[in-house]
C-alpha cells in the first residue's frame, strides 16, 4: 500500500501513534486514580475498621468526573512519559521502508502494550495498600522501566527481522 507519490502509506504510523497514546491512557488512568482511591480507602478504614472498597463504590460517571477533576500538570507529564515509553515502536515504524514492515511493527507494539496493561491492571487499589503509606513510590519509575523494556524488545525485533531477511535472501 503506497500513497500517491509511491512512498509507503503513513496509516500504520498514525495507527502506532494512536495505539501508544491509547496504551498510555489505559495504563496511566488507574495509576492516576490510585491517590484518590487511597484517600477513600484510608478514610473508610479509619472510620469503621472494615475492609473498604475505595472508589469502586462510585459509579463510572463519578469516577470519570473525579479523575478529570484531579488532572494536574504532574499527571499530564506522567501521561506524556507513558506515551514516550511506547515510542521505540513508533520510531521503528517511521524508519521502515515498506508498508508491510510498518504494519508488522504494530504487532510488537500491541504485544508490549497488552503485557504492561495486564501487569499494571485496571484496578487503582492494586497500586496501594489501605494504610498510611500511600501510593507505591515505584510507580514513578515504571515508565522508565517500560521504555527500557520496549527499547530492548524493539531492538530484538529489529535484529530478528534483519537476520531472518538475510537468511531468506541466501536461500
Amino acid at each position: 500500500m503506497t500513497d500517491r507519490s509511491g512512498r509507503p502509506s503513513k496509516i500504520p504510523i498514525y495507527a502506532a501513534m494512536g495505539a501508544s497514546v491509547l496504551f498510555a491512557l489505559l495504563i496511566f488512568a488507574p495509576i492516576h486514580l490510585a491517590g484518590w482511591d487511597h484517600a477513600v480507602c484510608s478514610a473508610a478504614a479509619d472510620q469503621n475498621g472494615d475492609i473498604p472498597r475505595g472508589i469502586s463504590q462510585y459509579t463510572s460517571a463519578e469516577i470519570i468526573r473525579g479523575g478529570i477533576e484531579r488532572i494536574t500538570g504532574f499527571s499530564i507529564l506522567g501521561l506524556v512519559f507513558w506515551t514516550l515509553a511506547f515510542s521505540p515502536f513508533v520510531v521503528a515504524n517511521m524508519w521502515s521502508q515498506s508498508a508491510l514492515k510498518r504494519w508488522l511493527w504494530l504487532v510488537p507494539l500491541f504485544v508490549s502494550g497488552g503485557f504492561f496493561h495486564w501487569q499494571l491492571g485496571l484496578d487503582p487499589s492494586k497500586h496501594h495498600d489501605c494504610d498510611r503509606k500511600g501510593v507505591t513510590f515505584g510507580l514513578m519509575f515504571a515508565p522508565l522501566l517500560v521504555l527500557l523494556a520496549n527499547t530492548i524488545f524493539a531492538g530484538l525485533a529489529t535484529l530478528t527481522a534483519r537476520l531472518t531477511g538475510r537468511l531468506i535472501k541466501r536461500t
